[in-house]
């Protein structure tokens, strides 16, 4: 397959919502290494490997908003899924509000296909530890929470936007015609043998 229909399968692929996000990257890859594009190349192996924690993210995989719940438990109450404020966790163990997505995009699919409106994500166990919210109540399970419409933009708004812009950007050309050089000798001057031009020549003829 050449390049410039490559290019237009993935377009189609871009376009299309019951196409996997992984797909349309996977088969880019094989694009941006024709075209000799290093940058693309390199954005499209961070989205379906992962971000290094030295590589620069791309804006729409950062600043995630997430909230923080919990279990809480005494020998005569129990309250579940209670959300925890930033105060109420430790101060040298405070966690973010935000945070950054480098996960694969296989994985960021998975959340945004859930049925659940927020994604759990698992927290270190020792967390529970550091979380002073209630009297007399203890934390005995915490995780956080990001909505799942967060990680569609990923993909809507992040990756297939990107991936449309790389593209046109790079968008391949048809290598130009090669010239065959021209034997002069068999070209004639005009009016080679003549004084002078005729006057029932038009002047358009020497231009």
């Amino acid at each position: 397959m050449t390049a410039p229909s490559l290019l237009r399968e993935l377009q189609a692929l871009a376009t299309d919502d019951k196409a996997k996000t992984k797909t349309l990257l996977l088969k880019a890859q094989i694009l941006a290494a024709r075209i000799g594009h290093q940058e693309f190349e390199q954005w499209l192996r961070h989205e379906v490997d992962g971000y290094p924690d030295d590589a620069a993210l791309p804006n729409y995989r950062t600043e995630f908003a997430r909230t923080f719940r919990g279990d809480f438990r005494n020998m005569a109450w129990a309250i579940s899924s209670a959300q925890i404020p930033l105060w109420a966790f430790t101060e040298d163990i405070r966690p973010k509000p935000n945070f950054d997505v480098r996960w694969p995009i296989a994985t960021v699919e998975e959340f945004a296909a859930s049925e659940d409106q927020a994604i759990k994500l698992v927290m270190d166990a020792a967390f529970t530890q550091f979380v002073k919210l209630y009297d007399r109540m203890q934390c005995v399970a915490i995780w956080e929470e990001v909505p799942r419409h967060a990680f569609r933009g990923v993909l809507e708004a992040g990756v297939r936007e990107s991936f449309a812009m790389q593209s046109r950007s790079r968008r391949p050309t048809r290598k130009p015609a090669k010239l065959r050089p021209v034997n002069t000798r068999s070209l004639r001057r005009p009016f080679a043998n003549c004084s002078r031009p005729s006057s029932s020549v038009a002047l358009t003829t020497l231009r």
